[in-house]
């Protein structure tokens, strides 16, 4: 009975171990940070825009994807005033371009939006038509794409300006 007792306890103990060791290690889904922004479902307000490295306009709520969108869950009033600022400094400085970088998750990669190389460059393609819309001639709004590691995808789209 007692080797019953330390049998269950060891395959117990080393059942813990050996999900600790998935999950955190080789999953990497222990993180605070991420786990903290998952719980609390906050789209963080890191969206700035940025020339000549100093910060234009910042503190802005990001624009939400969800997983394999190209279209932003929603546009909020903040990203619309983050869109009219960004187009209206571009309308006072006529000797500026934008450039729209958008990001997506590596797990990503290989899904193909209906247009476009990939999530990434259609994501940055949607955020442009707005500015579009805005009054921004397309050819002054250059568009990119990136890989992030992560898990949770923080920042889907980046903006900085650039001289002609």
């Amino acid at each position: 009975m007692r080797s019953l007792f330390f049998g269950f306890l060891f395959f117990t103990l080393y059942s813990v171990g050996a999900r600790y060791y998935y999950v955190c290690k080789i999953k990497q889904n222990c993180s605070d940070e991420i786990m903290s922004i998952q719980a609390a479902n906050e789209i963080p307000h890191t969206l700035s825009l940025v020339y000549n490295d100093s910060m234009l306009l910042s503190e802005y709520e990001q624009f939400k994807f969800e997983y394999g969108s190209i279209v932003p869950k929603s546009l909020t009033n903040n990203n619309m005033d983050f869109l009219i600022e960004t187009a209206s400094f571009l309308k006072d400085n006529p000797k500026t371009n934008l450039e729209i970088t958008g990001h997506m998750r590596a797990t990503e990669k290989d899904m193909t939006p209906e247009y476009g190389k990939n999530i990434a460059d259609a994501r940055a393609i949607k955020i442009r038509a707005q500015l579009i819309r805005n009054g921004i001639p397309e050819k002054r709004i250059l568009t990119k794409h990136a890989t992030y590691d992560g898990k949770v995808l923080l920042e889907p789209v980046t903006f900085e300006v650039k001289d002609k």
